[in-house]
């Protein structure tokens, strides 16, 4: 008899074991399936976020060269950006422009963009303080970094910010090799007056190499010719603000746009010393990514930390980039354990109630059959 309790006991436990082994799966592939459903969910969600940016941008800009105000101003200013020229000592108007606008600009260096007209009773001046009203807002509610008028010889003949590409020609001059420089050249020698080009991110020196993208199009008159080009200034920032939303995703959480040179496009939420362009990921995720396809894999993270990974390539308006989202390995699990550790104290307790039940039993079998031998 005390063989056969002895056997119920193994079995008892066999089955507790059991029962804690088949929860444990059970909660451990869920969470696996929650968190590529909610990873995969996101991928998709933020790729329509950053899609919707750039059409948003291109609709804008398109707004903006085709008002009339605009188009009549920027006849305006490159005709009195001409006449400047003719009272510059030199014979240039950047020269001129540079001495009334930022060596003797009264809020240089930090509040040079609240400048609005220099004293000096040119047309330029006059025309630039009806620019500047008009447009300088579009960098305090729309976000953008900086604008720029520049005329069919590539002068930058406007700018909301004043900076060093002030005045500067963006053909021949000193950033003729930047990417706001690629930008202007490709709409003024495109076929189509409403082409948009913008560009990639990358360092943008005279912005002290601050993350930059530009997007720009032609300007023309009532008749279609060209007047010049309207450029905008993007900043990481929004980019930076889609990609950092993680609320609600859980911890351990992290969205990374990786760009065709492998660098960050923004940056890092779980270190905060990685910062967009800073830091090159290579990977099978980018790799994969670069090359067109889409997928989800468990793999080690720049940080060196085991996450579930999402990838998919994205086009930045010809831009090739890889969108990620991803989380932390043990964040995923990490209820799991703590649910596993409850129910092994749960079950651990529920088997040892059992076997000091089935030893009272025992022990009053015992308690029986000595009093019956008595």
């Amino acid at each position: 008899m005390r063989f056969f309790h002895v056997l119920m006991f193994l079995l008892l436990a066999a089955v507790f074991a059991f029962s804690i082994y088949y929860k444990h799966q059970s909660l451990y592939n869920e969470a696996t399936s929650n968190a590529e459903k909610t990873l995969q969910m996101t991928l998709e969600m933020r790729a329509s976020q950053l899609q919707n940016l750039v059409q948003t941008m291109r609709s804008e800009i398109r707004f903006w060269a085709e008002s009339e105000q605009l188009r009549e101003g920027m006849q305006s200013m490159v005709t009195a950006w001409d006449e400047l020229a003719k009272q510059s000592p030199d014979g240039k108007a950047a020269t001129l422009a540079r001495r009334l606008y930022i060596t003797d600009n009264p809020y240089y260096p930090n509040y040079m963009r609240d400048y609005k007209k220099a004293p000096d009773g040119s047309a330029y001046s006059d025309i630039h303080e009806k620019m500047h009203a008009l447009l300088s807002g579009l960098t305090d509610q729309r976000g953008y970094y900086d604008v720029f008028l520049f005329n069919q010889a590539g002068d930058a003949i406007y700018t909301v910010y004043k900076e060093d590409d002030f005045g500067v020609n963006v053909i021949h001059g000193k950033y003729k090799d930047t990417s706001l420089a690629k930008g202007v050249q490709e709409v003024l020698n495109h076929t189509n007056l409403n082409h948009v080009a913008l560009q990639d991110f990358i360092p943008y020196a005279p912005s002290n190499n601050a993350p930059a993208s530009f997007i720009e199009t032609i300007l023309t008159d009532k008749e279609n010719r060209t007047l010049g080009v309207l450029a905008f200034q993007l900043p990481i920032k929004p980019i930076d603000k889609i990609m950092r939303n993680v609320s609600g995703l859980g911890k351990g959480v992290e969205l990374l746009l990786v760009g065709q040179d492998h660098t960050l496009r923004n940056n890092s939420v779980l270190n905060k010393e990685i910062k967009a362009l800073s830091k090159k990921i290579h990977s099978q995720a980018v790799d994969d990514g670069l090359a067109g396809k889409r997928g989800l894999i468990r793999t080690t993270d720049y940080r060196n930390i085991e996450t579930l990974t999402a990838y998919a390539p994205l086009d930045f308006s010809g831009n090739h980039w890889v969108l990620i989202a991803k989380q932390d390995v043990a964040a995923i699990y990490a209820p799991v354990e703590k649910a596993f550790k409850r129910w092994v104290i749960i079950i651990s307790a529920l088997a040892i109630l059992s076997l000091f039940l089935a030893w009272l039993l025992t022990r009053r079998k015992d308690d029986t059959r000595t009093t019956e031998d008595d």
